[in-house]
């Protein structure tokens, strides 16, 4: 094989219950290497895609999509507000739901900005979120190229951020501050994990 994974943090996956888990997004390797990371609790992962990306265009890729992948397709062009309806029906479901909250692939590997979905999903499902750094899969395979490079890489697990945690902090806000403050807490979680 070309790449050399490592995983720390298992002992911080909720075997007992389901979670959204987020993770750092830079390449086409990230789903893979979340579900290695995860092991048995990930074997079923759901992703969250985006619709038009994976799940328009040509009728081969999109069978390939629809048949052989759990990648759940969102529908990011219509708004928010459907894109959050589609992703809750599925957390509702009591799936182990994967959701990149920087909405895409970034271009230059650094960690962008979050965006509320995340956040909102977990405070209104109450269900917690497990975040997950990544290294090494931009350079093995960065946005724009079509063959991987032989690289090392890490999948750091975090402890489980609460849904009722993240209720208590932002309590006192209303609906948007809540969901801003509170997704920006789970990106200081991100944080903090690629800073060791």
């Amino acid at each position: 094989t070309i790449f050399s994974s490592t995983v720390t943090g298992r002992s911080f996956i909720p075997a007992n219950r389901s979670a959204i888990v987020i993770a750092n997004h830079t390449s086409h390797l990230d789903t893979g290497l979340v579900k290695f990371a995860l092991g048995d609790y990930g074997r079923d992962l759901r992703p969250l895609a985006a619709k038009d990306y994976f799940f328009d265009g040509a009728r081969a890729k999109v069978a390939f999509f629809e048949h052989f992948t759990n990648l759940v397709p969102i529908d990011r062009e219509t708004g928010s507000g459907l894109a959050f309806e589609q992703a809750r029906a599925v957390v509702e479901q009591g799936h182990v739901v994967l959701v990149f909250p920087e909405g895409t692939r970034r271009e230059d590997g650094t960690l962008g900005a979050f965006k509320p979905l995340v956040a909102r999903l977990s405070l209104e499902t109450n269900v917690d979120v497990l975040p997950i750094w990544m290294r090494g899969n931009y350079e093995a395979l960065p946005r724009g190229t079509h063959l991987p490079q032989a690289r090392d890489l890490e999948a750091h697990i975090g402890p489980p951020l609460a849904a009722r945690d993240l209720g208590r902090l932002t309590a006192h806000l209303n609906k948007v501050q809540r969901a801003r403050t509170a997704t920006e807490i789970l990106r200081r979680a991100i944080v903090a994990l690629s800073e060791g």
